[in-house]
């Protein structure tokens, strides 16, 4: 699975070099987005998902882009790294109410916050994924816990851009995770989901 625009990739005259730049997707924060949202999806569904494998990994439609004058995390690889370092071993059972908007086509609703959670017994640590898909508004949201309490402190680890087209290129890596301390947090806070992001809330259980 992965995100992919057939129609991007480099026009091919039927010559065979040496590695040619083939399918080489530049993601921005919209891709990105909706792989955390996919990741979202799989954690969720874990009793029916055994084994979900991403496509490819460097430069074909691949969250790493490398070239003779280096390399660089694209967009969707921060997801990804999210996924495996800031998630616990159990899925939990989420419920989420919010406003929502139509597909392009019309055919379906979306609500604008997608969400999963996870619990690390080991760690004694409860995550939050919030992917919020509203270009221009952040979406607050209440936190409701059942048969969890959760430290005062805990931290905000955050993908974002300026805007949703924003990509990354050599030298510049405009959307990546950077996090921030939060206080004051309890079971009933109101929490913000940043305009076009994703979140993932760190929790430490008491």
């Amino acid at each position: 699975w992965n995100v992919w625009y057939r129609s991007r990739g480099c026009p091919h005259d039927g010559r065979f070099p040496l590695a040619p730049p083939l399918l080489e997707e530049i993601y921005d924060l919209t891709d990105a987005l909706v792989v955390g949202a996919f990741l979202n999806m799989l954690q969720r569904n874990c009793r029916a998902i055994g084994l979900a494998c991403m496509a490819q990994l460097v430069n074909v439609i691949a969250p790493i882009f490398a070239s003779k004058d280096g390399l660089f995390r694209q967009t969707i690889y921060f997801p990804l790294l999210a996924a495996t370092t800031l998630s616990g071993e159990v899925a939990l059972q989420v419920h989420t109410e919010c406003d929502d908007f139509a597909t392009k086509d019309g055919s379906r609703r979306v609500p604008y916050l997608d969400v999963s959670a996870t619990f690390s017994p080991t760690r004694r640590k409860l995550y939050l994924s919030v992917v919020n898909f509203h270009k221009v508004q952040p979406l607050k949201f209440k936190l409701r816990l059942a048969d969890f309490a959760v430290q005062p402190e805990a931290t905000q680890h955050q993908i974002s851009g300026e805007s949703p087209q924003s990509v990354n290129r050599l030298g510049n890596e405009s959307v990546t995770l950077r996090s921030r301390r939060m206080k004051n947090v309890k079971n009933g806070s109101t929490l913000t989901a940043p305009m076009h992001s994703m979140s993932v809330y760190e929790f430490d259980l008491l």
